[in-house]
């Protein structure tokens, strides 16, 4: 018996000291993210003025294409201020879903037009719609940054894969906000149909990026995080034509 009281006492020992180290290894992972999500908004700001500065001066040039790169780098840089924002927020253990009454229709305003962006960066064509319930549903309490932030790498993520073409479509159906991607790449493997939405899930030998770029597994996930903290879900499938197709589904809980 005293050997046994003995060997747990030793096992408790040994478990705190890990546990205790654990710990320490834990909050300097999370100080070193602050202070570097903390030096990261300056570069930003600056990115932001100019960026700012390049579109007012070619407000009135007859190069249309280039001045709408430069708006969407200057809505790209303000959105990474408001990641930043978050990381830090994170990092001190807050920064949960903010929730707010929002009328659907400018959510999926956000979603088309960062789409929009996504797919000129990507030199892919865009097919955007928005379905007719979607201009009549009533405000709902959404977190708009998560969501908008699913459908960003919803879309980031078909654009890679895509030959050519990535759809976009947002519509409200049985009481649901439905937002739907599409790609015409090579579609979902049999496991990531089954495991695509797992955190760091990569399967690198079904849908390789157009580009040659790495992917960490974390885009689908978002998306699932996202809409789980919603009360909905995130499906996947190939279409019969082919390419993949991802869809949100939240229900629009009344504000």
């Amino acid at each position: 018996m005293n050997d046994v009281l003995a060997a747990m006492d030793a096992m408790r020992a040994s478990l705190a000291e890990s546990l205790e180290a654990r710990w320490a290894a834990e909050r300097g992972q999370r100080e070193q993210m602050t202070s570097i999500a903390h030096d990261l908004k300056t570069p930003l700001t600056v990115l932001r003025a100019n960026a700012d500065f390049v579109a007012e001066e070619l407000e009135d040039e007859k190069d249309a294409d280039l001045a709408a790169a430069v708006r969407d780098m200057a809505g790209s840089v303000e959105r990474l201020d408001d990641y930043v924002r978050l990381l830090i927020e994170a990092s001190r253990g807050s920064g949960g879903a903010e929730r707010a009454p929002m009328r659907p229709a400018e959510l999926c305003e956000q979603v088309l037009a960062e789409a929009a962006q996504i797919a000129r960066a990507r030199g892919v064509t865009l097919n955007a719609a928005t379905g007719p319930a979607v201009a009549g549903a009533p405000e709902a309490l959404l977190d708009r940054t998560a969501l908008a932030r699913a459908a960003a790498n919803l879309v980031a993520n078909a654009a890679e894969h895509a030959r050519s073409r990535v759809a976009v479509s947002c519509d409200v159906a049985g009481g649901h906000l439905v937002i739907e991607v599409a790609d015409d790449g090579p579609g979902f493997s049999p496991a990531a149909l089954e495991r695509g939405c797992e955190r760091l899930f990569t399967d690198d030998s079904s849908r390789s990026s157009r580009d040659g770029g790495r992917h960490y597994g974390l885009g689908l996930h978002v998306a699932s995080e996202a809409a789980s903290a919603h009360g909905g879900s995130v499906s996947l499938a190939n279409s019969p034509s082919g390419g993949a197709v991802v869809t949100i589904a939240v229900p629009l809980c009344g504000a």
